[in-house]
């Protein structure tokens, strides 16, 4: 399976994704019949990075879950976070809000959660709220936009501008909307 593996990450770097696919696919059916945990999990891992770069972000999802659960019985936690880090942005690709955001929970969870990056979880917060309000779902975008102004509050300010750029677009909207049914209601 290591072979499989070791010759999916080549056609993989060498843009032949289809083949990885199949090898890293295949590496992880014999880990599976070899009672190999570890090499199932990272074979699992790679090819939901294949299926990713592939547009399959559901396929993507389904095996970098299933990678996150096999580290998880091994204690590697860091791997485990690779595995929710990767099925978030699968899910955001996706434009599954509500998906990534459980992944998004799950991996500031994991006892390496502590790791993750302060601009990494900003970041995810707000493209999280963003598409939130792109689907017109305001008080779940103000929510995560909150959170994030919370995870910014000491800085940078850089990053801090966006989000009340979007708060405030928010509110515009917000307005405007009932501006609208006002209107509505008068005539």
């Amino acid at each position: 399976a290591s072979v499989l593996r070791a010759i999916g990450e080549l056609q993989q770097s060498s843009g032949d994704l289809k083949s990885a696919q199949q090898s890293f696919a295949k590496a992880e059916t014999l880990s599976v019949g070899a009672n190999d945990v570890r090499g199932r999990a990272g074979a699992q891992l790679a090819l939901a990075g294949v299926l990713l770069s592939l547009n399959d972000s559901s396929g993507a999802v389904a095996k970098y879950d299933q990678a996150g659960v096999a580290f998880q019985q091994l204690s590697d936690v860091r791997s485990q976070l690779a595995a929710y880090l990767g099925a978030f942005s699968a899910c955001m690709k996706a434009g599954q809000v509500n998906e990534a955001n459980a992944r998004f929970r799950n991996a500031i969870g994991t006892q390496t959660g502590a790791i993750v990056e302060k601009e990494w979880r900003g970041e995810a917060l707000r493209q999280m709220g963003d598409q939130l309000l792109r689907e017109n779902r305001y008080a779940e975008a103000l929510a995560l936009y909150q959170e994030t102004s919370d995870v910014y509050s000491d800085g940078p300010g850089d990053k801090l501008a966006p989000v009340l750029r979007s708060l405030g677009d928010m509110q515009v909207e917000a307005r405007q909307e009932t501006a609208a049914k006002e209107i509505g209601r008068a005539h």
